[in-house]
């Protein structure tokens, strides 16, 4: 199929060179620039404020001549990716948000075009799918006798325990490429593949659902646009978005996504009748062979949902996208998004809540709203990402970040409960229970248990199983009441299994919560004022009336306004954080922000001196891009809700003491409202804590060396025990013991200890469960 693609693709249009552009909106509206036939269902848009995407040359001339302003962001970038594939280097934080680290599949490895698979390597991957568990999976298959302008056939596969048997269980689709230049829609999808191919045998989850349901598969929609890209960008950053339509007039292409059926040509704004537009619809609906194959397989089958990739927003869009208006089943819709999104924390909502205007002949749309020739389909638009072409290191952080939405998308066929626990990450002695809400999302009705386990052993009562039957969409709030074990030491992690047991379809999840008994923070700042900080007098960090957490202010780099253009402000804790004799220490605080995705951004920082200082990981960090501090922890994009950061500062412990500070930066381009912190807090735990006192001067038992690179030598002195055996244990900082080993005294009046196994750090050595020794760990 590839040769016979390479003469068509050699005598199209050579691709202009693309900017990254902002388009200023002020005082003007999307809806005016999207009638320009200029798509504008991607990039970064504000309303009344900005649109940021890509733009070719005469594209930009265009939205000149109708009186746009506009500021260049990136002039080539093309070029900038090609440059960017040799310079980069891992992030230290891997971290998006509440994503899970959903292991990388063994199978899955980057492709060779910029780290996007080629349409070779997408073809050799569904074929060793289909080699590896033919069970599974089905051979790839032509829809129909469907063939691109080019020739070239679109493949379809399912994923079920009997594959290559049409079951009569229930059907969902997944599909990628509409658009050509969006190779990680692509990229995702075969991660997910492989994801539930591999964990099959060993992920009860993943056997439940793949047993019980049929998941339907069309990796590639656009093969012609996409091999046009491969050819005049081997390497990657190709931009072309349409089919590769001849129009016959010098122009190529239609955009797939405006070309179904359902609101088709509503109005020229959500779509365009021009050939050169990004957004040309053609003459008529389903003109195309792709849109016709997608018709023709939805009519095949009975497909409860689909997700119809696309990049890029960090967005999930259903419908209705032609109009302004929700559709009938919008409390459906608005909940299936609310739980696909509690991981990734994507924007959710119909085209003017997402994207800020109507589309038309969109995929969703009519999936969702043609009813007489198939059933109604729950087909939303993930749109991926923070740009079409993401550093090759991001792939990988980009498939994790949908992992999540795709199992919600096939199991929400089922009986379906999800729980959302309350993020309170905090446990005290008055407030041992954790907050829940279960959900209804699947289709069916039906039984759901919850049950919850507690996995490391700090617990002496939990309660039991609790049994819901609830109505669709219907929400239920609840409460699990716990007990610590008395003694358990300050600063243990309790690790809780949750399991929801869905009419015999089971799904389980883990989460941590921080033990602190009766322990208050070691500092708190409720941003009563700004006294315990340093800022600059003129226009720097100040408290912010207009957004808090608690009553009555946060901190804002931009207190009650919009941030400005090229600023860069400061916020340090004016004392520094005594670590001294520490075993852990970490920072808390509530914050929310919105900040200009991939240029701003905000940090929190720490220095042992004042002076230099470091960024900081967090729960929400996300890697900066070359445009902000390369790969390192920092705060960008849309957090409208306020979420609760932890940090932890033990790295900092072996200094003694630790400066805290909160820096922004803003371009030249957009600006938006900041972060905000609020409720800031430290939280120490000493060394000893659960373990009782540190053995007294002259102690009765001695342990040399001391740091210790693993093997100890332990000697008693002048100890008397009832028994003749007593026991030696070794606990580590969090008080978890590591090694018990019985010490036979009348023997021998010295023993050795082998730690080497362990890891560096401070250790706690406790002889017949009375006196207590420390020694250092290192390595």
């Amino acid at each position: 199929a590839i040769a016979l693609c390479l003469p068509f693709l050699m005598i199209g249009q050579t691709q202009e060179r693309v900017s990254m552009v902002e388009v200023i909106l002020e005082g003007k509206s999307i809806v005016d620039l999207a009638k320009l036939g200029l798509e504008t269902d991607h990039g970064f848009y504000r309303e009344g404020s900005y649109l940021i995407n890509t733009f070719s040359a005469s594209e930009l001339a265009s939205i000149k001549d109708a009186g746009f302003d506009y500021k260049i962001i990136d002039e080539d970038v093309v070029a900038s990716f090609n440059k960017r594939i040799a310079a980069q280097r891992s992030g230290e934080c891997d971290s998006y948000g509440g994503v899970r680290n959903y292991t990388t599949p063994d199978n899955f490895k980057l492709g060779s075009m910029g780290g996007y698979f080629t349409y070779q390597e997408m073809l050799d991957n569904l074929d060793a799918m289909a080699n590896q568990f033919p069970d599974l999976i089905t051979q790839r298959a032509q829809i129909g006798n469907f063939l691109t302008h080019d020739n070239n056939p679109i493949y379809w596969l399912r994923i079920s325990d009997n594959a290559n048997t049409d079951e009569p269980e229930k059907e969902v689709l997944y599909t990628a490429l509409h658009h050509a230049r969006e190779p990680g829609s692509l990229s995702q999808l075969i991660f997910f593949m492989w994801y539930l191919l591999e964990n099959y045998d060993t992920d009860a989850n993943v056997k439940d659902l793949v047993d019980n349901t049929e998941l339907y598969f069309v990796p590639c929609l656009n093969p012609d646009g996409y091999l046009y890209n491969e050819f005049t960008n081997p390497d990657g950053g190709g931009f072309w978005r349409k089919n590769r339509r001849d129009n016959q007039d010098g122009t190529f292409g239609v955009d797939l996504n405006r070309n179904y059926g359902f609101g088709w040509g509503h109005d020229d704004s959500g779509s365009s009748p021009n050939t050169d537009g990004q957004t040309y619809r053609e003459p008529g609906p389903f003109s195309e062979p792709e849109t016709q194959a997608i018709k023709y397989l939805c009519e095949q089958h009975e497909f409860y949902a689909a997700l119809n990739y696309h990049t890029y927003g960090n967005l999930l869009i259903y419908p209705w996208g032609y109009l302004d208006a929700k559709c009938p089943d919008s409390t459906e819709f608005t909940q299936i998004a609310n739980a696909m999104t509690l991981q990734n924390s994507f924007t959710a909502g119909v085209g003017t809540e997402t994207v800020g205007y109507v589309v038309n002949g969109d995929s969703d749309d009519w999936m969702y709203g043609e009813q007489g020739t198939k059933p109604k389909i729950y087909s939303m638009t993930p749109e991926v990402g923070e740009s079409f072409w993401p550093d090759s290191n991001l792939i990988i952080s980009l498939c994790r970040r949908t992992v999540w939405t795709n199992l919600v998308n096939a199991n929400q066929v089922h009986t379906l409960g999800l729980v959302a626990v309350n993020p309170e990450l905090i446990i005290r002695d008055d407030n041992q229970y954790i907050n829940y809400s279960l959900s209804r999302v699947g289709a069916e009705s039906g039984p759901i248990e919850v049950t919850f386990h507690e996995l490391s052993g700090n617990l002496i009562q939990l309660d039991g199983s609790k049994t819901y039957n609830l109505m669709p969409t219907e929400v239920k709030e609840d409460t699990v009441f716990f007990q610590v074990k008395p003694g358990l030491p300050t600063g243990s992690i309790l690790r809780f299994e949750q399991v929801v047991d869905n009419d015999g379809i089971i799904w389980r999840d883990t989460f941590e919560r921080i033990y602190l008994g009766q322990a208050s923070p070691a500092y708190e700042d409720k941003a009563d004022n700004i006294d315990n900080w340093f800022t600059a007098a003129d226009g720097g960090w100040g408290l912010d009336s207009s957004l808090y957490y608690s009553a009555s202010a946060s901190f804002g780099d931009s207190p009650n306004e919009r941030y400005g253009r090229e600023e860069f402000k400061f916020l340090i804790l004016a004392d520094p954080i005594d670590l001294t004799g520490l075993e852990k220490a970490f920072i808390t605080f509530r914050a929310t922000w919105d900040i200009e995705p991939g240029y701003d951004f905000a940090q929190v920082m720490a220095s042992v001196d004042g002076t230099n200082f470091q960024p900081l990981c967090g729960r929400f960090t996300v890697n900066g891009t070359e445009d902000q501090d390369l790969d390192q922890p920092l705060y960008d994009g849309y957090q409208p809700e306020w979420v609760e950061e932890l940090i932890d500062l033990s790295d900092y412990i072996q200094y003694g003491q630790v400066y805290i500070q909160f820096i922004f930066q803003s371009d030249r381009f957009s600006h938006g409202e900041g972060f905000n912190f609020d409720d800031f807090r430290v939280f120490t735990i000493e060394e000893t804590s659960g373990l009782g006192a540190i053995a007294e001067q002259n102690p009765l038992f001695t342990i040399a060396p001391n740091p210790s690179t693993g093997l100890i030598e332990v000697q008693l002195k002048n100890y008397k025990s009832n028994s003749s055996v007593m026991p030696l244990k070794v606990y580590n900082a969090l008080g978890k013991l590591v090694l018990l080993q019985n010490w036979e005294v009348n023997q021998d009046q010295t023993i050795t200890l082998d730690l080497t196994d362990q890891p560096p750090g401070v250790y706690f050595i406790q002889l017949d469960n009375e006196k207590i020794q420390k020694v250092v760990l290192q390595k």
